[in-house]
């Protein structure tokens, strides 16, 4: 084996191998040798991440791969990481994407698109911990400011380097980080006191720095989602993350340049100077992106790249093409946009033109990937690599069959016999697990890899046990390759075609800690509900002196402005409140009055009769007799591994849940919730192929005509090639089609039928129901559930409902209620960019144009019925080439059909319609929304609106579009910006969730529980839902003494400790709802963890909180500390406990003296005991609860101090 230089193709990371086959060894030689570029042909899509790997590996170098655009540079990216892992599982392949925007749209950026594009210029070059960039071509022609400009503006901070800290904030605004409470997301901040926290995209998890005075004292990682710290660093790196990171200095002497740009322009010198005078003051709107230019000198992204990399160009044709649309495109933007007396420069300042950046990639390219191979390289190779095409259509033309993976596993015995090794990568671990349970089922034993396949196994698999080795995670598409005698195949080339599962984590969260949270957002003018007093409203917190000493204060206002300033310590009583209607103010009740006593008793009264009735109706579920199905067959289980997508954890969950229930001998009945597009149909689909499989029919029944013509494609597709007969009954049927359709529905010759409430009437009959589905059931009249509960007799039923509800909930009914929630977000799905803008026809266009363009579709929200039409006449005019429809809720509804029809069928391209949409159909290809005066609407509604579209593995568009956006009020503007930063899929479950989780709960318990949530507000609900909950289970309660601690000692959060008034009412809330010693342990941890070392005030808060705690478990009802005594007022309980123990005098021992009868006890204080302040109050309600218990505890109080 010999090398060419300093090459050895045969040693790749310490694995030798004997033999890649002269193609693949020639080939390698030839890329090391740099004087000529070479020509590849019949390298695959699955095949091309492992040669990257191969050549990065042999030579030990960076390799930069060219692809025509973002999707294919996502997939290879994927692959690339899954091929060269780390043993930390950092990224070892980044890519850099093309920006949403072009420089002259009149649109902003998106944040986190353009910090990816930023972080991956600056980490590409990081050698070897990042060992591929993978370019989007369009993205490497976009013009940017010079590395040395991005490097005079990266901020590097140490352990010892003196800062002043408010020159520090104003250079992170600069460097477009954004000021946020609570530090969660990349590229955001936030000032605490003596500390910053800081989210670098450099980093894999936020830092935060703790300042002395001037000087950093500390640096430490911590976990964006408990907010604690982990790790110590010595420093950190924190570059700019937009472009147009700069100093005021900076815009101020680009002024000139843009003044005489809109000279020659013939922009008028008053309108001129009124933008420049916006961009120098960081007023200016999304035009301030044209302006780059006048900033800084500009280069191309690949001065950024490795110097000595290893180019690889993909496709060059393609991306010539691409690159020309890109040049063409920008040249009439910059036209239009000079049209429009806009500062623009000529295309050229933003653009690398596309012969430049092909003469580029010639240049620099070691390597050229393309079916055939291109004229501009003579020196060419082939390397003979079989795609898995040929199986994937076998496998499919049997796809219907028993044994339907015969034909594969035929091949695998074939490869075996002659020596080859074979690999199949899955895309989770679940799907892994399945794939060998039905290799298993054909005699094919497996080894089964809890990670991705590496360049590393391609030496190993050949000695491993075993036929197949099957991996998680890493490649989309498979290949076969003759000189490694190596096949891979993809799990979506066995079983159809997959999506890939996304990353966002499920929301989970206790009932306690969603009310602790609650409060970040509590503003001034908020309702919140007292438990003792009743509905006040919030006026904000404020600092009273009492006798000298100062304290912080909820101000609470009741009915006739009654007032309450409530102490902090006493938060446990208050919760925010919530209810059905956000827009209608609840009555607030008056201080001291009667009425809140009345209704907080019929509430309960309410609640427990509810959850009776819930128990009986389960009970008699229990005790009916159903058709219990056999347990699930292979046949089944090649269906289920069919399915398009890989389905998330709780889809999987929901679905075991529904097999499990069939399999009973009593019916059915389950709840399945969550958003729409989470996955319930198929959850539906499963049940509905057991219920056919075991001879059964099955009917679905919808709210709306439009939804069952849906309901009956996507059963169709999802069935296509099994011999299962699906019928629909609408509108859109003849009378003869419908009188033909129930006559095989009688005879047993439909197996799914799918229907409104026709499928109630009295001519409709089953030859053999099995499976009754319901979706949305509360949208159906009370005369149809009537009807639904004479079919279901007998039945299994599975009830769907798109309206989340809380975990807490879910929890709270388990064993009262089958219910199953899906919470986890949808498959192969990129977040929703959104945007907020002010409303101008220019942006509107541009949004329109660019979603058809690309052959989509368009939702525009115009909620006024009065004006509707109006405005659909105005953006016909504005895209003459749209295909318009109009959709409103006043429309007869036949013609509101037809027209939601059409748009689903495509043949209308842009529908201009009101919030009908808002629970409305999944349309895949409607991937651009367009809200008008987004500032009218709630968050909720917001958030049910933007999950029109996204629905495919299609990037999706979201325009809040705003009449004057810079005179929005506090709420709306909040609303909005909490909204464009959670653009991840299934964030409405963190932004949205107190209204669609009410609204959720409405549905699921009943309307006439509505009532009882606008009475005590949700979170006050929740709670006596579970103590009704509680008491048919016939579990104990024990009532909670209502502690109180008196003290003249100053015990509270400075604002100058914590400047954030909302996660002072975090904290305190916290404090004040700690249910043991170590809740104020850890309240108390993380409170200095995020502010640095606490003042008095605050140790004093703790030990006030932990005797509070104590004094509950006690049973203790006030607590007052003196500098002459402790003095304590018993509970009843705890008075009666003690009364013999009193009478003997035991408590003399330990010092505390009985009062009044023993009902208090007091323990005298010396002046030294009082200057421990209130440390010494701690342990001496330690002291006594030690004494009072039968065995002696370590409550771990003590940890508060020291």
């Amino acid at each position: 084996m010999s090398a060419v230089g300093q090459l050895d193709p045969f040693r790749i990371g310490g694995n030798k191998f004997e033999s890649f086959g002269p193609d693949l060894t020639e080939l390698l030689r030839r890329v090391n040798d740099r004087s000529l570029c070479l020509a590849v042909t019949g390298v695959n899509h699955g095949f091309m991440p492992l040669l990257l790997t191969l050549i990065s590996r042999a030579m030990d170098r960076p390799v930069v791969v060219v692809v025509v655009g973002d999707e294919v540079a996502s997939s290879l990216t994927d692959a690339l990481n899954g091929y060269d892992p780390t043993a930390d599982n950092s990224p070892t392949a980044v890519t850099l994407f093309a920006t949403d925007v072009s420089p002259v749209d009149p649109l902003t950026p998106n944040r986190f698109s353009t910090m990816d594009k930023m972080t991956a210029l600056l980490r590409g070059s990081s050698f070897p911990a990042v060992r591929y960039v993978v370019a989007s071509a369009p993205a490497l022609a976009r013009k940017i400011p010079h590395r040395k400009v991005l490097t005079e503006l990266t901020i590097t901070v140490r352990i010892g380097d003196t800062f002043d800290r408010d020159t520090l904030v104003h250079q992170l605004h600069d460097l477009g980080y954004y000021f946020a409470p609570l530090v969660e997301d990349p590229g955001s901040y936030a000032v605490r006191g003596g500390l910053i926290d800081i989210y670098s995209p450099l980093s894999n998890l936020p830092i935060r720095i703790e300042f002395f005075g001037d000087e950093v004292d500390n640096i430490r990682v911590f976990d964006p989602q408990t907010q604690r710290s982990l790790d110590h660093v010595r420093h950190v790196e924190i570059p700019p993350i937009t472009p147009l990171a700069g100093a005021r200095e900076t815009r101020a002497s680009a002024a000139a340049t843009l003044l005489q740009t809109a000279s020659e322009l013939r922009i008028p010198a008053t309108l001129a100077r009124g933008m420049t005078e916006r961009f120098t003051n960081g007023t200016a709107g999304p035009e301030a992106n044209a302006y780059m230019p006048a900033m800084y000198e500009l280069t191309t992204p690949d001065t950024f790249l490795p110097q000595d990399a290893v180019w690889v160009v993909v496709e060059p044709a393609k991306i010539e093409t691409i690159l020309s649309k890109q040049w063409d495109e920008l040249i009439q933007e910059c036209d239009k946009a000079m049209a429009n007396r806009r500062i623009v420069f000529p295309a050229e300042a933003y653009l690398a033109d596309t012969e430049a950046i092909i003469a580029q990639l010639r240049q620099k390219a070691a390597l050229i990937l393309a079916d055939t191979a291109p004229v501009i390289s003579p020196n060419s190779i082939t390397l003979y690599v079989d795609k898995n095409n040929d199986i994937a259509e076998e496998l499919n033309r049997h796809r219907a069959e028993d044994d339907a993976l015969a034909p594969l596993v035929k091949h695998i015995r074939e490869w075996r016999a002659t020596a080859w090794s074979v690999a199949i990568t899955c895309h989770t671990i679940g799907s892994a697990h399945r794939m060998v349970g039905l290799m298993r089922h054909y005699g094919i034993a497996c080894n089964l890899w809890d990670r991705s396949l590496s360049y590393r196994d391609i030496e190993t698999i050949p000695t491993t046990p075993n036929d197949v080795n099957i991996f998680v995670g890493g490649t989309s598409a498979g290949f076969r390759f003759a000189p490694l005698r190596l096949v891979v195949l993809d799990e979506s080339e066995i079983l159809g075609r997959k999506g890939r599962v996304a990353t966002n984590r499920s929301r989970k969260e206790g009932l306690s800690k969603a009310i602790v949270e609650s409060f970040r957002e509590l503003a001034a003018g908020d309702t919140v509900v007292h438990t003792d007093f009743g509905l006040a409203k919030y006026e904000g917190l404020v600092k009273l002196t009492i006798d000298g000493i100062i304290g912080d204060f909820l101000h609470l206002v009741f009915r006739d402005d009654d007032k309450l300033y409530l102490p902090i310590q006493r938060l446990d009583h208050i919760r925010k409140y919530a209810s059905t209607n956000e827009h209608e103010q609840p009555l607030l009740d008056k201080l001291g009055g009667t009425s809140w006593a009345k209704v907080t008793k019929r509430v309960r009264k309410n609640l427990l009769a509810m959850a009776h009735k819930l128990v009986q109706i389960q009970a008699e579920r229990e005790a009916e007799r159903g058709y219990p199905f056999g347990p699930p067959s292979e046949y089944y289980r090649e269906f289920e591994a069919s399915f398009p997508y890989d389905e998330t954890p709780d889809q999987l969950s929901a679905i075991d849940d529904v097999i499990s229930d069939v399999q009973k001998p009593r019916p059915m009945d389950r709840l399945v919730c969550g958003d729409v597009g989470f996955g319930k149909t198929e959850v539906a689909i499963r049940a509905a192929f057991r219920a056919v499989e075991e001879g059964k029919q099955v009917a679905v029944l919808v709210p709306t005509t439009i939804l069952a013509e849906q309901h009956h494609l996507t059963f169709e597709q999802r069935f296509h090639g099994y011999p299962i007969s699906v019928e629909s009954l609408s509108r859109y049927r003849t009378p003869a089609e419908q009188r033909e359709i129930l006559d095989r529905v009688r005879a047993g010759k439909v197996d799914v039928l799918i229907g409104t409430h026709r499928l109630l009437q009295k001519d409709v009959s089953f030859r053999d129901l099995g499976l009754l589905v319901i979706d949305e059931e509360h949208r159906f009249g009370v005369r149809d559930k009537e009807r639904i509960k004479t079919i279901r007799h007998g039945v299994h039923v599975l009830t769907l409902t798109a309206t989340p509800i809380p975990r807490t909930l879910h929890m709270s009914l388990l064993g009262i209620r089958d219910l199953s929630v899906i919470a986890t977000p949808p498959t192969d799905r990129l977040a929703i960019r959104t945007f907020v803008e002010a409303q101008t026809n220019d942006v509107i266009q541009t949004a329109i144009e660019r979603e058809i363009s690309r052959g989509g579709q368009v939702y525009l929200i115009h909620n006024r019925v009065q004006t509707i039409t109006k405005r659909a006449e105005q953006i016909r005019a504005l895209v003459p080439n749209a295909k318009i429809g109009v959709g409103h809720g006043q429309l007869p509804e036949h013609q509101l059909v037809e027209v939601m029809r059409s748009f689903s069928r495509g043949q209308v391209n842009v529908l201009v319609c009101t919030t009908i949409v808002e629970s409305g159909l999944d349309i895949p290809n409607a991937n651009t929304l367009i809200v008008e005066r987004a500032d009218r609407f709630g968050l909720a509604e917001l958030y049910q609106l933007r999950g029109r579209v996204g629905r495919s593995n299609v990037r999706a568009y979201a325009y809040f579009l705003i009449e004057h956006i810079t005179h929005l009020d506090g709420n709306a503007a909040k609303r909005i910006a909490v909204l464009q930063r959670h653009s991840e899929l299934g964030s409405g479950f963190q932004i949205a969730s107190s209204d669609m989780e009410i609204r959720g709960t409405g549905n699921l318990l009943g309307a006439e529980q509505h009532g009882n949530i606008e009475a005590v507000g949700y979170e006050l609900y929740l709670e006596m839902l579970q103590d009704a909950v509680s008491a048919l289970r016939g579990e104990e309660t024990v009532e909670e003494t209502d502690s109180q601690i008196k003290a003249p000692i100053a015990a509270f959060i400075p604002d100058n400790y914590c400047s954030d008034t909302g996660m002072r009412l975090v904290f305190y809330k916290r404090f004040a709802s700690s249910k043991n010693d170590n809740d104020v342990v850890d309240t108390l941890r993380d409170l200095v963890d995020r502010c640095g070392k606490p003042p008095i005030e605050v140790q004093n808060l703790a030990d006030i909180m932990a005797a509070k705690v104590m004094a509950k478990r006690l049973g203790i009802e006030l607590v007052h500390y003196t500098p002459q005594a402790i003095t304590l007022t018993l509970a009843p309980s705890l008075h009666a406990t003690l009364r013999d123990r009193i009478a003997d005098g035991a408590l003399s021992k330990i010092k505390w003296f009985p009062q009044q009868q023993g009902k208090t006890l007091a323990l005298k204080l010396a002046p030294a005991d009082w200057a421990k302040g209130t440390e010494f109050l701690v342990t001496a309600l330690s002291e006594f609860e030690k004494w009072y218990a039968t065995k002696t505890v370590d409550r771990g109080v003590t940890k508060l101090h020291g």
